[in-house]
Protein backbone atom coordinates (compact mmCIF):
# COMPACT_ATOMS: atom_id res chain seq x y z
CA UNK A 1 0.00 0.00 0.00
CA UNK A 2 2.77 2.61 1.07
CA UNK A 3 4.57 1.79 -2.45
CA UNK A 4 1.63 2.00 -4.37
CA UNK A 5 0.89 5.58 -2.71
CA UNK A 6 4.37 6.43 -3.43
CA UNK A 7 4.32 5.48 -7.01
CA UNK A 8 1.32 7.53 -7.28
CA UNK A 9 3.47 10.85 -5.69
CA UNK A 10 5.98 9.98 -8.48
CA UNK A 11 3.37 9.92 -11.59
CA UNK A 12 1.62 13.28 -9.77
CA UNK A 13 5.03 14.98 -9.56
CA UNK A 14 6.66 13.76 -12.92
CA UNK A 15 3.32 15.10 -14.74
CA UNK A 16 3.64 18.66 -12.45
CA UNK A 17 7.23 18.44 -14.11
CA UNK A 18 6.60 18.22 -17.56
CA UNK A 19 3.87 21.26 -17.12
CA UNK A 20 6.23 23.28 -15.65
CA UNK A 21 9.09 22.71 -17.83
CA UNK A 22 6.81 23.49 -21.21
CA UNK A 23 4.96 26.85 -19.16
CA UNK A 24 5.94 29.84 -20.77
CA UNK A 25 7.69 32.39 -18.76
CA UNK A 26 6.77 35.71 -17.64
CA UNK A 27 5.35 37.17 -14.47
CA UNK A 28 4.23 34.18 -11.96
CA UNK A 29 0.64 33.50 -11.62
CA UNK A 30 1.45 31.46 -7.94
CA UNK A 31 -1.28 29.78 -6.51
CA UNK A 32 -1.48 32.52 -3.86
CA UNK A 33 -3.07 35.04 -5.74
CA UNK A 34 -6.73 33.56 -5.11
CA UNK A 35 -5.92 34.59 -1.71
CA UNK A 36 -7.81 32.16 0.72
CA UNK A 37 -9.65 30.29 -1.63
CA UNK A 38 -13.35 30.39 -0.20
CA UNK A 39 -13.78 26.51 -1.95
CA UNK A 40 -11.11 25.03 -1.05
CA UNK A 41 -8.62 24.24 2.21
CA UNK A 42 -5.36 26.18 2.34
CA UNK A 43 -1.65 24.41 3.52
CA UNK A 44 0.86 26.91 3.99
CA UNK A 45 4.63 25.77 2.87
CA UNK A 46 7.63 27.59 4.53
CA UNK A 47 11.28 27.86 4.48
CA UNK A 48 14.10 27.29 1.94
CA UNK A 49 14.58 26.00 -1.52
CA UNK A 50 13.79 22.37 -0.99
CA UNK A 51 9.87 23.95 -0.32
CA UNK A 52 10.48 26.15 -3.10
CA UNK A 53 11.88 23.14 -5.68
CA UNK A 54 14.91 24.43 -6.87
CA UNK A 55 16.09 22.76 -9.63
CA UNK A 56 19.11 24.29 -11.50
CA UNK A 57 18.56 23.06 -14.75
CA UNK A 58 15.34 24.97 -15.37
CA UNK A 59 16.57 28.10 -15.58
CA UNK A 60 20.39 29.70 -15.83
CA UNK A 61 19.28 33.15 -15.71
CA UNK A 62 18.37 34.28 -12.52
CA UNK A 63 16.28 37.23 -13.59
CA UNK A 64 14.23 35.43 -15.78
CA UNK A 65 13.38 32.92 -12.92
CA UNK A 66 9.47 32.18 -13.06
CA UNK A 67 8.55 30.62 -9.59
CA UNK A 68 5.41 28.70 -11.25
CA UNK A 69 7.60 26.58 -13.21
CA UNK A 70 8.98 25.03 -9.89
CA UNK A 71 6.94 22.34 -9.01
CA UNK A 72 7.90 19.98 -5.89
CA UNK A 73 6.34 18.35 -2.52
CA UNK A 74 4.41 21.39 -1.82
CA UNK A 75 2.28 20.70 -4.81
CA UNK A 76 1.70 16.90 -4.45
CA UNK A 77 0.62 17.75 -0.87
CA UNK A 78 -1.71 20.26 -2.26
CA UNK A 79 -3.30 17.41 -4.72
CA UNK A 80 -3.22 14.58 -1.81
CA UNK A 81 -4.79 17.06 0.29
CA UNK A 82 -7.15 18.72 -2.35
CA UNK A 83 -5.60 22.21 -1.04
CA UNK A 84 -4.88 25.38 -2.40
CA UNK A 85 -1.47 25.61 -2.05
CA UNK A 86 0.37 28.91 0.18
CA UNK A 87 4.24 28.69 -0.56
CA UNK A 88 6.58 31.40 0.80
CA UNK A 89 9.90 29.78 0.61
CA UNK A 90 13.04 31.58 -0.95
CA UNK A 91 15.87 29.92 -1.67
CA UNK A 92 19.01 30.54 0.40
CA UNK A 93 16.85 31.39 3.32
CA UNK A 94 18.69 30.19 6.49
CA UNK A 95 16.79 29.89 10.11
CA UNK A 96 18.62 33.05 11.39
CA UNK A 97 17.81 35.13 8.16
CA UNK A 98 13.77 33.75 8.29
CA UNK A 99 13.72 35.40 11.68
CA UNK A 100 15.53 39.05 10.66
CA UNK A 101 15.98 40.54 7.48
CA UNK A 102 19.68 41.74 8.86
CA UNK A 103 20.55 38.11 9.80
CA UNK A 104 23.04 36.22 7.44
CA UNK A 105 21.41 34.32 4.57
CA UNK A 106 22.90 32.17 1.75
CA UNK A 107 21.31 34.21 -1.16
CA UNK A 108 17.46 34.34 -0.40
CA UNK A 109 17.52 38.24 0.21
CA UNK A 110 18.87 38.44 -3.48
CA UNK A 111 16.74 35.96 -5.09
CA UNK A 112 13.61 37.79 -3.50
CA UNK A 113 14.50 40.73 -5.31
CA UNK A 114 15.70 39.14 -8.78
CA UNK A 115 12.17 37.15 -9.05
CA UNK A 116 8.82 36.32 -7.17
CA UNK A 117 8.45 34.30 -5.00
CA UNK A 118 5.30 31.58 -5.61
CA UNK A 119 3.37 33.44 -2.42
CA UNK A 120 4.54 36.75 -2.28
CA UNK A 121 5.50 38.12 1.35
CA UNK A 122 2.84 41.13 1.21
CA UNK A 123 5.26 43.71 2.23
CA UNK A 124 6.45 41.64 5.36
CA UNK A 125 10.47 42.19 5.79
CA UNK A 126 11.15 38.40 6.11
CA UNK A 127 9.33 35.35 6.40
CA UNK A 128 8.28 35.05 10.17
CA UNK A 129 5.97 38.19 9.74
CA UNK A 130 4.81 36.93 6.79
CA UNK A 131 3.60 33.84 8.34
CA UNK A 132 2.38 35.59 11.03
CA UNK A 133 0.57 37.85 9.14
CA UNK A 134 -1.04 35.30 6.54
CA UNK A 135 -1.87 32.87 10.17
CA UNK A 136 -3.50 35.99 10.98
CA UNK A 137 -5.63 37.10 8.63
CA UNK A 138 -6.72 33.30 7.98
CA UNK A 139 -7.99 32.81 11.21
CA UNK A 140 -9.82 35.63 11.38
CA UNK A 141 -11.34 34.50 8.13
CA UNK A 142 -12.46 30.97 9.78
CA UNK A 143 -10.02 29.24 6.80
CA UNK A 144 -6.54 28.70 8.62
CA UNK A 145 -4.52 26.33 7.09
CA UNK A 146 -4.54 22.54 7.23
CA UNK A 147 -1.24 22.25 7.79
CA UNK A 148 1.83 24.29 7.82
CA UNK A 149 5.10 23.19 6.38
CA UNK A 150 8.84 24.20 7.37
CA UNK A 151 12.28 23.30 5.86
CA UNK A 152 15.08 24.82 6.87
CA UNK A 153 18.76 24.44 8.00
CA UNK A 154 20.77 23.39 4.67
CA UNK A 155 21.64 27.05 4.20
CA UNK A 156 22.73 27.13 8.00
CA UNK A 157 25.24 24.39 7.27
CA UNK A 158 26.30 25.69 3.82
CA UNK A 159 27.03 29.17 5.54
CA UNK A 160 29.85 27.43 7.54
CA UNK A 161 31.13 26.15 4.73
CA UNK A 162 31.00 29.20 3.25
CA UNK A 163 33.46 31.20 5.89
CA UNK A 164 35.48 28.26 6.11
CA UNK A 165 37.29 28.45 2.36
CA UNK A 166 40.66 27.19 3.74
CA UNK A 167 43.02 24.31 1.78
CA UNK A 168 42.73 21.11 3.60
CA UNK A 169 42.58 20.44 6.97
CA UNK A 170 42.60 24.04 7.98
CA UNK A 171 39.16 23.77 6.28
CA UNK A 172 37.97 20.53 8.21
CA UNK A 173 38.99 22.44 11.66
CA UNK A 174 37.54 25.68 10.84
CA UNK A 175 34.06 23.99 10.21
CA UNK A 176 34.72 21.72 13.35
CA UNK A 177 35.13 24.83 15.45
CA UNK A 178 32.04 26.73 14.10
CA UNK A 179 29.73 23.98 13.97
CA UNK A 180 28.87 24.01 17.73
CA UNK A 181 28.14 27.24 17.49
CA UNK A 182 25.79 27.08 14.12
CA UNK A 183 23.75 24.34 15.85
CA UNK A 184 23.12 26.04 19.08
CA UNK A 185 21.94 28.78 16.96
CA UNK A 186 20.24 26.90 14.56
CA UNK A 187 17.83 25.09 17.61
CA UNK A 188 17.29 28.62 19.37
CA UNK A 189 16.22 29.91 16.05
CA UNK A 190 13.68 26.45 15.29
CA UNK A 191 12.25 26.95 19.08
CA UNK A 192 11.09 31.08 18.01
CA UNK A 193 9.70 29.84 14.82
CA UNK A 194 7.78 27.72 16.25
CA UNK A 195 6.68 29.53 19.40
CA UNK A 196 6.12 32.57 17.20
CA UNK A 197 3.91 30.34 15.10
CA UNK A 198 2.33 29.30 18.48
CA UNK A 199 1.54 32.84 19.59
CA UNK A 200 -0.88 33.60 16.48
CA UNK A 201 -3.76 31.04 17.78
CA UNK A 202 -3.25 28.91 15.10
CA UNK A 203 -4.63 25.65 16.14
CA UNK A 204 -3.25 23.02 13.09
CA UNK A 205 -0.34 21.05 13.04
CA UNK A 206 2.87 22.42 12.04
CA UNK A 207 5.70 19.51 10.57
CA UNK A 208 9.21 20.24 10.49
CA UNK A 209 11.27 18.82 8.18
CA UNK A 210 14.72 17.32 8.98
CA UNK A 211 18.11 18.30 6.52
CA UNK A 212 18.60 15.02 4.01
CA UNK A 213 22.31 13.61 3.43
CA UNK A 214 23.61 14.27 -0.06
CA UNK A 215 25.72 11.43 0.57
CA UNK A 216 25.45 9.09 3.83
CA UNK A 217 28.73 7.81 3.22
CA UNK A 218 30.41 10.83 4.48
CA UNK A 219 30.92 10.27 7.34
CA UNK A 220 32.27 13.60 8.60
CA UNK A 221 29.52 15.51 7.24
CA UNK A 222 26.40 13.35 8.12
CA UNK A 223 28.35 14.37 11.76
CA UNK A 224 27.13 18.10 11.05
CA UNK A 225 23.91 17.25 9.93
CA UNK A 226 23.35 14.63 12.65
CA UNK A 227 23.82 17.11 14.87
CA UNK A 228 21.36 20.18 13.28
CA UNK A 229 18.65 17.50 13.22
CA UNK A 230 19.37 16.26 16.44
CA UNK A 231 18.56 20.16 17.93
CA UNK A 232 16.17 20.31 15.36
CA UNK A 233 14.44 17.65 17.32
CA UNK A 234 15.55 19.07 20.80
CA UNK A 235 13.75 22.49 20.21
CA UNK A 236 10.96 21.38 18.30
CA UNK A 237 10.25 18.98 21.79
CA UNK A 238 10.84 22.47 24.01
CA UNK A 239 8.40 24.43 21.95
CA UNK A 240 5.81 21.72 22.16
CA UNK A 241 5.96 21.60 25.68
CA UNK A 242 5.13 25.08 26.07
CA UNK A 243 2.73 25.35 23.02
CA UNK A 244 -0.93 26.37 23.64
CA UNK A 245 -2.28 25.86 20.01
CA UNK A 246 0.12 23.97 17.78
CA UNK A 247 0.73 20.67 17.14
CA UNK A 248 4.16 19.71 16.28
CA UNK A 249 5.45 16.93 14.55
CA UNK A 250 8.85 16.01 12.99
CA UNK A 251 9.36 14.52 9.28
CA UNK A 252 12.08 12.59 9.26
CA UNK A 253 13.66 13.54 5.60
CA UNK A 254 17.41 12.48 6.63
CA UNK A 255 15.94 8.84 7.71
CA UNK A 256 13.76 8.20 4.57
CA UNK A 257 16.59 9.24 1.97
CA UNK A 258 18.80 7.44 4.25
CA UNK A 259 17.15 4.38 3.77
CA UNK A 260 17.37 4.67 0.26
CA UNK A 261 20.89 5.77 0.55
CA UNK A 262 21.46 2.59 1.97
CA UNK A 263 21.28 -0.14 -0.83
CA UNK A 264 23.40 1.79 -2.81
CA UNK A 265 26.34 1.99 -0.49
CA UNK A 266 24.95 5.24 1.16
CA UNK A 267 25.80 7.19 -1.91
CA UNK A 268 22.52 9.19 -2.05
CA UNK A 269 23.81 10.76 -5.61
CA UNK A 270 22.99 6.98 -7.08
CA UNK A 271 19.26 6.14 -5.45
CA UNK A 272 17.76 8.74 -7.86
CA UNK A 273 16.62 10.75 -5.37
CA UNK A 274 18.88 13.91 -6.01
CA UNK A 275 19.04 15.98 -9.61
CA UNK A 276 22.13 14.68 -11.18
CA UNK A 277 24.75 17.12 -13.05
CA UNK A 278 25.57 15.83 -16.02
CA UNK A 279 29.20 14.57 -14.66
CA UNK A 280 28.62 11.58 -12.41
CA UNK A 281 27.94 14.01 -9.53
CA UNK A 282 24.37 15.06 -7.99
CA UNK A 283 23.07 18.59 -6.74
CA UNK A 284 21.73 18.74 -3.04
CA UNK A 285 18.22 19.31 -4.33
CA UNK A 286 15.92 16.60 -5.00
CA UNK A 287 14.30 15.05 -8.42
CA UNK A 288 10.74 13.93 -8.82
CA UNK A 289 11.56 11.06 -7.04
CA UNK A 290 12.86 12.69 -3.71
CA UNK A 291 9.97 14.96 -3.81
CA UNK A 292 7.77 12.42 -3.83
CA UNK A 293 9.64 10.73 -0.68
CA UNK A 294 9.09 14.20 0.97
CA UNK A 295 6.06 14.45 0.57
CA UNK A 296 4.98 10.75 1.63
CA UNK A 297 7.73 11.56 4.53
CA UNK A 298 6.04 14.45 5.68
CA UNK A 299 2.31 13.05 5.42
CA UNK A 300 3.05 10.15 7.44
CA UNK A 301 4.35 12.33 10.02
CA UNK A 302 1.44 14.69 9.88
CA UNK A 303 -0.85 11.24 10.36
CA UNK A 304 -2.62 13.09 6.94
Amino acid sequence: MRRAFLSGLLAAVLGLTVAACSAETGDDASSSDSNLDANKPHILTVGDSITFAWDPRIEKDNKKVVASNYKGFADLLGQRLGAVVDNSACPGEASGSFLDPKAEDNGCRKNHVDYRMHTEWMGAPDQIEFVKAYLTDAIAQNKAPKLVTITLGGNDLLLIKHHCKLPGLLASACQLGRLPFAVHAYGDHVQSILEDIDATGYKGTVVFMTTYAPDYSDHVATIALKSFNDELKEHAGKAQANAKNITIKIADAYASFEQAANAKGGKTCETGLLIPNGDGTCDIHPTAAGHALIAKTILDAADL
